[in-house]
């Protein structure tokens, strides 16, 4: 019986194999890396986008709330910061694909349910802010004591009623937002006092369910 041969064309052939088998190991594992990795840079940036988006919309909505009472409730400045508060969710909206780059089922629906318990009223306090201007004009056109005139105020009554609920609505609705942003923070791996650049966010004294908390 013929031994078998283990010369130097065996051993080149068994190198050529394991060598092959190596490259196209650490081919699919790099691959393999890479795409974990772009599916983390993806969660990171759609993290601190969403995280931005609703620490604006709190800040504006805190703000737009204190406004509120000071001089007129209603005044430009306060009317300004809800429509910029609307335009946040728009924004969100515009990107709103990224989502599903965010791992964690729950948080996604809880952030799509908030910004659309958001826009809904603050959509009906800019139309029925914007309804009063024009009755309040018409108003001024009408004679005193007569029926439509009577007519006219019981309507901006009720008008400006649901101006105010629809207004605590949105603040109350807000409230849920803050605890999300600690969770959008810990997906993009940030902390509130490196969010921007420089260092530690900036701050101001205000209250409401957006309100810095105390150190």
């Amino acid at each position: 019986m013929k031994p078998l041969e283990t010369g130097g064309g065996a051993d080149t052939m068994w190198a050529v194999v394991l060598g092959a088998f190596l490259a196209t190991l650490g081919g699919f594992l790099a691959t393999q890396f890479e795409a974990w990795l772009r599916r983390r840079e993806r969660k990171r940036g759609a993290a601190l986008l969403f995280g931005d988006i609703v620490g604006a919309l709190g800040q504006l909505i805190t703000r737009a709330n204190n406004a509120r009472g000071v001089g007129d409730p209603y005044g430009p400045i306060t009317m300004r910061m809800m429509r910029a508060a609307r335009r946040e969710i728009d924004l969100y909206d515009r990107n709103r694909e990224l989502l599903y780059d965010l791992h964690d089922p729950e948080l996604r629906v809880r952030l799509h349910t908030l910004m659309l318990t958001l826009a809904m009223p603050l959509d009906s306090l800019v139309d029925i802010h914007d309804e009063i201007g024009v009755q309040e004009l018409r108003a001024r056109e009408l004679k005193a004591g007569t029926v439509a005139l009577r007519t006219m105020e019981t309507r901006l009554t009720q008008l400006r009623a649901a101006r105010d609920i629809a207004f605590d609505f949105v603040v109350e609705t807000a409230a849920g937002g803050q605890a999300m942003i600690g969770e959008l923070d810990g997906h993009a791996r940030v902390t509130r006092s490196n969010r921007r650049p420089g260092g530690r966010m900036t701050t101001t004294a205000a209250t409401g369910p957006f309100a810095n908390p105390a150190p």
